[in-house]
C-alpha cells in the first residue's frame, strides 16, 4: 500500500479541467429530505445528531460499480448539503485519477509526508479536494492502521452553512 500512496502523490502533481458540482447523479444540493428519500438511492435510515439544524441519514446498500457500500446524506435546515460513500482504500489510485480527469487538479494536494503518514499514524486523515472543495476524497486510518476511503460531494456553501449553524448555537454563550 505504501507504493500506492507515493504514486498518488505523483499523480496529483499534473493537471486537467474543472466542472461545477451540483450534487451526485439524481441527488441535487438543496433537495428536500422527502425528495431525497423518494429517490430510493438506497435504504436511508436517520442517524442521531447532536447538531441542531443538521440531519444525517445513512445506508448500507448503496451501489457503486455494481458493489454495495455504505453511504450518507447530510441535510442542513432540511436541504441536501452533502452526499458521501465509502470505497475500498485499494481503489484510491483509480479514483484519484478518475476525479482528476473529471474535475481537474486537486486544490492544495497533500504532501508526500502527509500521504506517507497514513501508513504509520493511527487515526490520521488526509483530504484531497477538487472543484472548489465540493468533491473530496478522504483517506483515513483507524487505531490499527486499517485504511479507509470516503468520497464526499458537498454543496459549494456547505462550510459556510455549518459555521453559521455553529455560531448561532454558541453565540449567546460567548
Amino acid at each position: 500500500m505504501k507504493r500506492q500512496w507515493l504514486f498518488a502523490a505523483a499523480l496529483l502533481a499534473f493537471s486537467a479541467s474543472s466542472m461545477a458540482v451540483d450534487g451526485y447523479k439524481n441527488l441535487k444540493f438543496g433537495m428536500s429530505r422527502q425528495d431525497v428519500l423518494a429517490t430510493k438511492t438506497c435504504s436511508f435510515r436517520k442517524s442521531p445528531s447532536d447538531d441542531k439544524g443538521v440531519d444525517t441519514y445513512f445506508c448500507t446498500n448503496f451501489k457503486v460499480g455494481g458493489k454495495r457500500t455504505n453511504a450518507l446524506v447530510l441535510f442542513i435546515d432540511g436541504k441536501l448539503a452533502r452526499f458521501g460513500f465509502n470505497q475500498p482504500a485499494n481503489d484510491a489510485l483509480a479514483i484519484m485519477q478518475a476525479m482528476k480527469d473529471k474535475y481537474g487538479d486537486p486544490i492544495d494536494p497533500p504532501s508526500m509526508d502527509q500521504l506517507q503518514a497514513l501508513e504509520r499514524v493511527p487515526n490520521d486523515s488526509v483530504d484531497i479536494n477538487f472543484d472548489n472543495n465540493t468533491v473530496t476524497i478522504r483517506l483515513t486510518t483507524d487505531d490499527d492502521l486499517n485504511q479507509n476511503m470516503l468520497i464526499l460531494y458537498s454543496a459549494a456553501d456547505f462550510d459556510q452553512k455549518m459555521i453559521a449553524l455553529k455560531n448561532a448555537q454558541i453565540s449567546s454563550d460567548l
